[in-house]
């Protein structure tokens, strides 16, 4: 995928790494974007996968956020239960850590478990989703 990006953009640098050991300096981004990659890790890699986006963006700088957000209603909602059923059957280890990650409240949960507060929050994907901005506070002086 990076080579097939490489042709497109040619200009902009891509590089394979791990989110849970971010290949950059401290404080290297305006911005870091986690889309959809928290949900089938466990509950330790979410934690560290946000620690490092934060710690690559740079002081009152973005962290854009988009996970599954389990809808008030679940049962009664069509495209949840299409998620759930995409999600369940995406292997043991993902639909582990889907499962438990729906559990402690979703992208909600998470990010009240790492005492962060989102600017910013708004629904996508008929309420499936939520998008949240973070600011990387200003470390006190």
């Amino acid at each position: 995928m990076i080579a097939a990006a490489s042709r497109r953009a040619v200009r902009i640098p891509f590089v394979c790494g791990s989110a849970l050991e971010l290949p950059f300096p401290t404080d290297s981004f305006d911005a870091a974007l986690l889309s959809l990659a928290l949900h089938e890790h466990p509950e330790e890699e979410r934690h560290t996968m946000v620690r490092e986006a934060l710690r690559v963006v740079r002081s009152s700088g973005t962290l854009l956020v988009a996970d599954f957000a389990k809808p008030i209603c679940p049962g009664r909602h069509i495209p949840w239960q299409i998620i759930r059923a995409v999600e369940r059957s995406s292997g043991p280890e993902h639909k582990a850590g889907f499962l438990d990650y729906v559990e402690r409240g979703s992208l909600d949960g998470l990010l009240a478990r790492l005492g962060l507060v989102a600017e910013a929050t708004r629904p996508s994907h008929f309420g499936c989703i939520r998008i949240v901005t973070l600011t990387k506070p200003t470390p006190a002086s």
